[in-house]
Formats: structure tokens, sequence, C-alpha cells
């Protein structure tokens, strides 16, 4: 994430679980209706995994997460899905000159 110190888990790949969580729609902490959230649910659970593997001597090659009640599907899941493109990006846009 840009202007943020340290490393966080990223997904690379993903099957058997929905990458994302459709958020649009629910209701916030104040009771408003979400109109653009989705939640990265492959990349919280990869960070959640990087952080129990460590990143320096603790020697674990890889975690297993449990009980995370992702959505599970059986369907092909595309790269695309997980990237946005760069008319939504708060972080390219920003570098438009104006």
């Amino acid at each position: 994430m840009p202007s943020r110190m340290g490393t966080i888990g990223i997904t690379i790949g993903c099957a058997g679980i929905e990458p994302l969580t459709d958020m649009r729609g629910q209701k916030d902490l104040d009771g408003n209706s979400l109109k653009v959230t989705f939640q990265a649910t492959s990349d919280n659970l990869a960070s959640i995994a990087n952080h129990k593997m460590g990143e320096g001597s603790e020697s674990q090659p890889f975690a297993i997460v449990r009980d995370s009640e992702s959505k599970l599907t059986n369907r092909q899941i595309q790269h695309g899905e997980m990237t946005i493109s760069h008319e939504q990006c708060v972080y390219i846009r920003g570098f438009e000159k104006r």
C-alpha cells in the first residue's frame, strides 16, 4: 500500500474461495449504505498467513487458515476479478494532471 511502512501478504493465486466480498448495499457502523466497498477476502487471508509465518528467522514456510467463514466456490477465478481499473484506482488517479 502506498505510503505505508511494513510488509503485507497479498494473493498471487486463488482457488476454492471467493476472492472478494461485495459489501455494496450493506450498512456501515453509522447505518449509511456502502456504495463502493469490496472486501479483499483472499488478500486478508494472505495477510493473516503472512503474519503467522513471519518475516525473519521463524522458518514457517506455510500457514493453514481454518474457519475463516470465507465463501467457498467451485468456479474458476479470473485474474481480472482481483484487480482494479486505472480509472477507479485512487493512487493512480492521484498522478493525473489537473
